[in-house]
């Protein structure tokens, strides 16, 4: 079952990534639309991938701004 779930984890980094093949896709979705544990399971780490993606953007524009008045 831990094993499966690891799976599952990899492909839908994958899929957020939009570095998964057809077959993963396909895969995936119809994991997803098993059960709605499923579907519960991939928004939630799609909201933890977006939120954390977001707040990256944020950091490197802090940081970049912050080099620049340094450089000048």
């Amino acid at each position: 079952m831990q094993k499966s779930m690891i799976d599952y984890d990899i492909l839908i980094i994958r899929y957020l990534e939009s570095n998964i093949e057809p077959e993963e896709r396909n895969m995936l979705m119809h994991w997803v639309k098993a059960s709605k544990e499923n579907e519960e399971y991939f928004v939630q780490m799609a909201k933890v991938w977006e939120k954390s993606t977001i707040e990256l953007q944020d950091k490197k524009a802090v940081l970049k701004k912050a080099m620049y008045s340094l450089s000048g």
